[in-house]
Formats: C-alpha cells, structure tokens, sequence
C-alpha cells in the first residue's frame, strides 16, 4: 500500500508541475506581441498624441507600475512637462506647464544622462544616477522607483518614457528592454515623418 500511495503521489506531484509550468508560460511577457500590435495601430494614427497615448498604454499594461507617462522636453523653457499619461488626464496649459514641470537647471545630471541616450534606473537599493541626484528626482515626481527612457529624433532629446512606483522595485531586464524599445520606436524617424507635426511638437 505505501508503494502504491508513493506512486500515486509522485504521479500526482508530475501533473500539478505540469498545469504549474503551463499556467507560468500562458502568463509570461511576450514583448514582441505588444510591439506588433503597436505597429498595426499606427497605420490608423494621424497626429504625433495618438503614437505617445498608444505608447504609454501598452507600457503601462506590459510592466504594470504605479504611473506611466511620456515628458515632453520644452527647448526654450528648459523644463519637461508632462505631455501624456495614463491617468487620463488633460496635457497642461503652456502657461503652466513651467511650473509644474520638470526643471532641467535642478536636474542636469538626469536630463545629460537622457540626452545622452542612457536608460535611467532608480529601484530598490540601485540607481544609476549619484545619491544626491536620485533623491532630488525622486521628490521632485513623488515616486520610489523609475525606469525613464529618452525619446531621441536625430540625436535630439524629444522627450521621455517613464515608468513611475509608489514603492521601490526591481526592474527586470525585460522591463528595461520593452521601455528602450517603445522609447526607440517613438523616436523613429518614420513615427514623427507620419505623424506630420515634429516642427510643432514643442509647441
């Protein structure tokens, strides 16, 4: 009896290993399914918000942190504001947008690192930017974690992704890749020759 009950239970350890191996497959990641289904999206786009939306959208399903939202670099007035996000909420008047933005004079360190096409990581116990800096980043958009990724056309800094928590995390190496990819493809040469308007995209 106990030969057979040890049979009976191995064989019922194979199966749920089984269903256990299968559900985590069924559940993993697929970045290129998200990246093509962007692409099929984008032919039906017309204006430069719509690829940014798409972009912040899927970012936001496929990591899945606290905020996702693209800033928007604004060259006369050195600072970034926030241009789209998935709160859902509506871009800011110019007239405000210097205040509530990101000022690039208390950041320099943040916005060479973007300019200088570098993913910026601030997680649990790493950053990738130097303590003071980090700190002064953290407070001035209220999160615990970052993953940011810049948005270049021509070697000019557009702009950035940006995947926001609440509580510190550790991104994953497919997590930095998907953001660097999506980042890319916004920054694509064909993307803003589409969209028509990449001479008013400051505006």
């Amino acid at each position: 009896e106990t030969e057979e009950l040890s049979i009976v239970l191995g064989g019922l350890a194979t199966a749920l290993n089984h269903i256990e191996t299968e559900w985590q497959r069924q559940q993993s990641k697929h970045p290129s399914s998200s990246i093509l289904k962007l692409l099929s999206e984008f032919r039906s786009f017309a204006r430069l918000d719509h690829y940014l939306e798409a972009v912040v959208k899927e970012s936001h399903r496929f990591i899945q942190p606290a905020r996702t939202n693209i800033y928007w670099y604004h060259q006369d007035g050195h600072y970034f504001w926030r241009r789209s996000s998935n709160l859902k909420k509506t871009p800011e008047p110019v007239i405000t947008r210097a205040a509530s933005g990101i000022n690039v004079q208390d950041l320099t360190e943040f916005y060479q690192a973007l300019a200088s096409d570098q993913l910026v990581v601030i997680g649990q116990s790493h950053s990738t930017l130097k303590a003071e800096m980090t700190q002064r980043l953290m407070r001035r958009m209220r999160v615990r974690s970052l993953l940011a990724a810049p948005i270049i056309f021509n070697q000019e800094l557009l702009g950035f992704l940006a995947l926001e928590g609440k509580h510190p995390r550790i991104w994953q190496t497919g997590d930095k890749t998907f953001v660097r990819g999506m980042a890319e493809l916004l920054g694509s040469f064909q993307v803003l020759k589409d969209c028509g308007n990449y001479f008013v995209v400051n505006v």
